[in-house]
């Protein structure tokens, strides 16, 4: 394994200690349970993501304090940590400040916005407002994609076409796709034509993808020519992720040790160079920790 690459995990979930369970009886996984898991996998560190900002799809919840704090508290596990902001707070309209929210927890080491699980559509009048407030702070946001209804994550069309009015709206807001509905959309439909995601990211250069979980891992394992491929254009835009979300993903799910495999004999094969190996494993994520932390506008 090439673990001197030192991951980062653009996505993963941890809680300072145990409360609530989930329905299954299992938990969020706490920090020294997640630095086991990444030593088996060859993870450096995490950007933290607080469960729990919308009431859709939760059970223990956590607070932006205590997300801050856990950050704090472990250096040798967490390198940055996203605000979790649902559109609705504040005046629950088109209107909410969240240049007052962003502000605050930028000065509390944030770096950028997510995931977001709110179940609206992303043209909601609501959620654009969030999006605009995001690019004027220069805070990336990472987005849960899900089906309206008894669902969470935020709601698209079939081919993205409110992700693309948003994408191109605000084009300086730098969007990170996610979740099983994002990634259905990542191969070649049956006559050839390019999938959403990859359309959208050949059009749209503020769109980037983190392969994170079971969907993002089965879809770039599914055909490794068409990853190569994607991995190869869009390299500067594709991050590592997990989205552990139980201290016993690693003996339930085998995805994430083949996920790594796949990464590592891509480069011993020659398929994917070391350059964009390091990109996609590290690279992409620390340029865009240090683009949300510092609110330049500059991603270079």
């Amino acid at each position: 394994m090439l673990h001197n690459a030192g991951k980062i995990d653009i996505h993963v979930h941890a809680v300072p200690k145990r409360d609530l369970p989930k329905p299954s009886g299992s938990n969020y996984p706490l920090p020294d349970e997640l630095r086991s898991m990444y030593d088996r996998v060859g993870v450096d560190k995490a950007v933290l993501m607080p469960p729990g900002s919308a009431p859709e799809g939760t059970y223990d919840r956590m607070s932006q304090r205590e997300a801050a704090q856990l950050f704090q508290a472990y250096p040798d596990v967490f390198i940055a940590w996203y605000c979790n902001i649902d559109p609705r707070q504040g005046s629950n309209g088109p209107d909410t400040d969240f240049s007052y929210y962003l502000s605050y927890y930028r000065s509390q080491g944030a770096a950028g916005v997510g995931e977001i699980t709110a179940n609206l559509y992303l043209d909601d009048p609501r959620m654009m407002n969030l999006f605009s407030h995001c690019e004027r702070m220069h805070m990336p946001v990472l987005l849960h994609f899900g089906s309206m209804g008894n669902d969470y994550g935020v709601v698209d069309d079939v081919g993205f076409p409110r992700l693309e009015i948003v994408l191109k709206t605000f084009p300086k807001l730098i969007v990170i796709g996610h979740s099983p509905i994002f990634w259905a959309s990542f191969q070649n439909d049956a006559r050839g034509n390019p999938g959403a995601v990859f359309r959208l990211m050949a059009s749209c250069e503020n769109l980037w993808a983190e392969f994170s979980s079971i969907s993002g891992g089965n879809a770039i394992l599914q055909n490794p020519d068409f990853t190569y491929d994607f991995f190869a254009k869009f390299a500067d835009r594709i991050m590592y992720g997990t989205d552990f979300h139980d201290p016993r993903n690693l003996e339930t799910y085998d995805i994430y040790q083949k996920v790594c495999d796949f990464l590592d004999s891509s480069v011993k094969t020659g398929r994917l160079t070391m350059e964009n190996y390091r990109k996609i494993c590290r690279e992409n994520a620390l340029r865009l920790i240090r683009f949300g932390a510092e609110g330049t506008g500059n991603i270079l």
